[in-house]
C-alpha cells in the first residue's frame, strides 16, 4: 500500500478518466482535476509501523532489517516526489507529533525489541 502512492490508482486517475467526461460543469471538473490532500499523519504511521515490525521480528528474521531500510529508503523517495509535485501543499505541523511518536512510540519498540530478542 505504501507504494502505490506514486500513482494513486483509485482516487486520482481513475475518477479523472471515468468522470471527467461526465462532468456538466467547469467547476466538477476543477474539483476531479485539483491535487489532492497530503495526509502527513498517514504517511507518519507508515514509517512507525514499518520501523516497529522491523525491530519486533528483526531478532528471528535478521534480513528485515535491510527490507525495512529498503522500505523507508523507497516511501521517502516517494513521498518526496508526491509532495513536491502530486499533493497539494501540506499545512504546517508543529513538533508535537514527531516528539510524541520519538517519546512514546520508539521507547516501546525497542521494549519490545529487547522482550524478543531474549
Amino acid at each position: 500500500m505504501n507504494f502505490i502512492e506514486i500513482w494513486r490508482p483509485f482516487d486520482v486517475v481513475i475518477p479523472r478518466k471515468v468522470a471527467a467526461k461526465k462532468a456538466c460543469t467547469q467547476r466538477r471538473l476543477n474539483k476531479l482535476w485539483s491535487p489532492p490532500e497530503f495526509s502527513l499523519g498517514m504517511r507518519f504511521q507508515m514509517c512507525l509501523k514499518t520501523i516497529t515490525v522491523a525491530w519486533f521480528f528483526g531478532p528471528g528474521i535478521p534480513i528485515l532489517y535491510f527490507v525495512a531500510a529498503a522500505s523507508l529508503t523507497l516511501e521517502y523517495w516517494i513521498d518526496k516526489y508526491n509532495v513536491l509535485r502530486v499533493f497539494k501543499k501540506p499545512a504546517q505541523v508543529d513538533a508535537g507529533v514527531p516528539f510524541l511518536a520519538t517519546a512514546l512510540v520508539l521507547p516501546f519498540a525497542l521494549l519490545l525489541h529487547c522482550i524478543t530478542a531474549c
